[in-house]
């Protein structure tokens, strides 16, 4: 299967660059590869779907229960976790690539995550609402970051690293609903 993933690979790589001119610029020859290393990514996760497992030591918290842990070897990935995610490839303005993703809600094996950003909002776009500062996220690099609560969606779990695990205070998560609320997508 994997020689069947570099043969359509090679395929898609020569015709997006066939399509390559002499004023093709460095970013968008930049954001082709970057698209088929997503397309490679994606396959890999897609053939590997069925043997996807969790690492022992990870719990997934249903719902949007709060489970503290009594032992360092316990880890519970739940509301108000942060992990780094992959978000894929984008069309226009639309968020994607590894970033954090705040967990909102896990149900099954998917989860509904607000990505984190450590671009700051416009002035424009601050005033409208529908961004939520993130002070700090615990075990994480020190840094102000953002959440666009448009850019909340739903993932699969396969598209989580568990390697670094982090988490915000419960106020965070109320400054996100208050910004969905703004928003004017998620109810009133």
């Amino acid at each position: 299967m994997i020689g069947a993933t570099r043969g359509a690979r090679s395929k898609l790589k020569s015709l997006c660059f066939s399509r390559a001119t002499s004023e093709t610029t460095p970013a968008e020859i930049d954001r082709v590869k970057n698209y088929l290393n997503w397309v490679e990514a994606k396959t890999e996760l897609v053939i590997n779907e069925k043997e996807f497992a969790l690492p022992p030591e990870i719990t997934l918290v249903q719902g949007m229960k709060i489970r503290r842990s009594t032992s360092f070897d316990e880890k519970f990935v739940q509301r108000g976790t942060v992990l780094w995610m992959d978000f894929g490839e984008n069309l226009g303005q639309e968020f994607s690539g590894r970033h954090p993703g705040l967990i909102l809600k896990i149900g099954g094996e998917t989860a509904i995550v607000v990505p984190l950003s450590s671009q700051s909002p416009t002035t424009e776009q601050l005033a409208s609402g529908i961004y939520a500062k993130i002070d700090h996220v615990y075990n994480f690099t020190p840094m102000t970051r953002w959440a666009n609560v448009l850019n909340t969606r739903a993932v699969s779990i396969q598209r989580f690293h568990f390697k670094s695990i982090g988490n915000v205070k419960g106020s965070v998560l109320d400054n996100v609903k208050v910004a969905m609320k703004a928003s004017g997508v998620f109810g009133s």
